[in-house]
């Protein structure tokens, strides 16, 4: 699901879904997620865009978050997430942005 938060809360969904589900598991307690979208987001200000000059830092989940399928509500991680020391560039790598 394509969502957004504004602060700790719990994320909303937002208007227009632009992510691309391309598979998904679960192995041994590991949730593995691959997926494709734009990087120029669409929708009103809720998606940040990559250029090739904006470069944003990227936040890893980890331990927790159970995913209710029913619902397509995830409960709160019982872990902080892993945040990069630094800012992660993805630069286009062919016509589509």
């Amino acid at each position: 699901m394509d969502t957004w938060i504004n602060g700790y809360s719990a994320p909303l969904l937002d208007e227009q879904q632009e992510i691309k589900t391309d598979s998904g598991s679960l192995i041994n307690g590991v949730t593995t997620l691959d997926f494709t979208r734009k990087r120029t987001g669409d929708d009103k200000g809720q998606d940040h865009s990559f250029t090739d000059e904006h470069c944003l830092f990227m936040m890893f989940l980890v331990n927790g978050g159970d995913f209710n399928a029913v619902n397509k509500k995830i409960r709160k991680h019982t872990h902080a997430p892993i945040v990069t020391d630094n800012r992660i560039c993805i630069k286009t790598c062919g016509l589509d942005s």
